[in-house]
């Protein structure tokens, strides 16, 4: 990635993560994963970018269940790690929500477990940085979800926001 490009990530296919991008002109393609040496997707991903860094990244579920980030800053090669420990401790169902909070400086993936409860990871941007879990169901004393959350900060508020559809229907926001 350049600074200044247009970036659309996608999953394909085969299940590896993919970027077009382009200023003007041609459009050209990267295999993401594939040079990152992540496994292939499980399902759809999550992208966003930081300006204040210059940094492209995009949150995926692997075929191994557990979660994964994609990372570019400027224009460094691409770099993936697993954020989930290895068998998967807290195995996914379903698609990740993921944003960064600028007022902590802290990268966000929150996703519905297999046993319908809330969960989220949490870290500092950097390489080697720990990775902290969350229950939110706990955390927050709301019911189990039925399907994939959406999750968010309000900059200079420095808030957080979880909203999704609980397993009794109703609609609800988790606010930190």
């Amino acid at each position: 990635p350049v600074r200044g490009n247009n970036m659309v990530f996608y999953r394909s296919a085969d299940g590896h993560i993919r970027s077009l991008y382009w200023s003007y002109g041609d459009i050209d393609n990267d295999d993401l994963s594939g040079v990152a040496g992540t496994p292939p997707a499980a399902g759809g991903l999550i992208a966003y970018y930081t300006p204040h860094d210059d940094t492209h990244q995009a949150v995926y579920r692997g075929e191994d269940g557990r979660h994964y980030e994609l990372c570019a800053q400027g224009t460094t090669p691409i770099q993936g790690r697993p954020l989930t420990p290895p068998g998967g401790a807290f195995p996914a169902d379903g698609n990740p929500a993921a944003y960064h909070n600028p007022g902590t400086n802290t990268k966000h993936v929150v996703y519905r477990g297999a046993d319908g409860r809330l969960h989220e990871l949490w870290w500092a941007p950097g390489a080697g940085t720990a990775v902290h879990h969350g229950d939110l169901v706990d955390f927050a004393a709301a019911p189990p979800a039925e399907d994939r959350p959406v999750g968010f900060t309000v900059v200079g508020r420095t808030t957080q926001h979880l909203v999704y559809r609980g397993d009794d229907g109703n609609i609800y926001e988790v606010l930190w």
